[in-house]
């Protein structure tokens, strides 16, 4: 089959997605593969370029969606390479990597809606195939079934902890964004009452712990913790929440990175399923991988996220006094970091709900690596 697919698009896109659900098992798809690599990488490179310091709101929407996107499709064009690589007499096996790949195109389908519109040029083939290809041959053979249900049975419980994991995490984000956001709205709201002590010299010890009148969500204090005081400069839960945000954030890009050397590893060790007589543990098995390799290089993202957030948070200041100078910049600036952190949030959220679908494909992989 021939399909013309020039450029990097969500029209495109949906066109790979329907050319891979109207495959034959023996059919031969080769620009399917390259064409879900070079926008996978495209795409990685989008995002890159747009999440940097100065990033507008729509640059941060836009580079999520891209490095989602991205991270669907790696798994979609890997399993597309595989089922090339095998032999068309392969007939289940080959239907079972190009199901994988269909799901994943779907994912992909989600995560790049909002670059509907847009269209990029794709990189290299080489380049691109050098990021998302990688040689089918693992290291496990038959004689390692008993491991191979070892690790299954072990990661099916440690899952299990990460999916809840993940959905608190996202409730805490989600959170802390809300908390932001009460404090931006204060200062952008036109009505915003006036000092009441217009004779106090805030700058005496005595009285600098005094609220500010015109920069608090007063009825909202005892819920956020937010407290500007007059005589103070950066409220303590702001310094708090920078230091949350960059800890986890430093910390989920190299939880990231180090899953997404486990997926590699996992793919090519399982590798031995990838044959008629084990095409029902294939199937089970690859989507928990699958499902791991997209959720290791969006956890990287959210660490990107985050870490955004902080420097966006870092380059306001927050003393009374800079705030009322500007009151309009200063909210606007705090609503931006708000949105990242809730972008994240959302982020975590999906990838709780996919990461528990995976308890499902352990348990069935399980059954059928005991009838092997």
């Amino acid at each position: 089959m021939t399909v013309e697919l020039q450029r990097i698009s969500f029209d495109n896109l949906v066109s790979v997605l329907r050319a891979t659900c109207t495959l034959k098992a023996g059919d031969s798809a080769p620009e399917l593969v390259s064409w879900c690599s070079g926008a996978a990488e495209g795409l990685a490179e989008h995002g890159d370029s747009l999440l940097r310091g100065s990033s507008t709101w729509d640059d941060v929407k836009q580079a999520a969606a891209a490095l989602s996107t991205s991270a669907c499709l790696r798994p979609a064009a890997r399993a597309l390479a595989d089922a090339e690589r095998l032999p068309r007499s392969a007939e289940g096996i080959r239907t079972v990597l190009r199901e994988l790949a269909c799901e994943n195109l779907t994912r992909a389908l989600g995560r790049m809606a909002p670059l509907a519109g847009h269209s990029l040029e794709p990189p290299a083939l080489a380049a691109a195939q050098g990021r998302t290809g990688g040689e089918t041959g693992g290291n496990a053979e038959l004689s390692h079934v008993a491991v191979l249900d070892n690790i299954a049975t072990y990661h099916r419980e440690h899952e299990r902890f990460h999916t809840v994991y993940k959905y608190e995490r996202a409730v805490e984000l989600a959170r802390e964004a809300n908390r932001l956001k009460v404090v931006a709205d204060v200062w952008l709201a036109l009505d915003k009452p006036a000092s009441s002590h217009p004779g106090t010299d805030f700058d005496q010890p005595a009285f600098r712990s005094a609220g500010c009148d015109d920069l608090n969500a007063l009825s909202a204090i005892a819920s956020i913790g937010i407290l500007f005081m007059e005589g103070q400069g950066e409220p303590a839960e702001i310094r708090t929440l920078k230091a949350k945000l960059g800890a986890l954030g430093n910390g989920s890009a190299r939880a990231g990175e180090w899953l997404a050397g486990m997926m590699a590893a996992a793919w090519s060790r399982e590798s031995v399923l990838l044959g008629e007589k084990f095409a029902d543990a294939a199937r089970p098995r690859y989507r928990t991988i699958a499902t791991n390799w997209i959720g290791s290089l969006e956890t990287m993202l959210l660490g990107r996220l985050l870490v955004l957030a902080v420097d966006k948070l870092t380059a306001i200041d927050f003393t009374p006094g800079a705030i009322r100078a500007a009151p309009q910049q200063a909210g606007e600036k705090l609503i931006l970091a708000a949105r990242i952190i809730e972008q994240a949030a959302r982020a975590e959220a999906i990838g709780g709900v996919e990461l528990s679908g995976n308890d499902e494909c352990w348990t069935s992989y399980r059954e059928q690596l005991r009838r092997v």
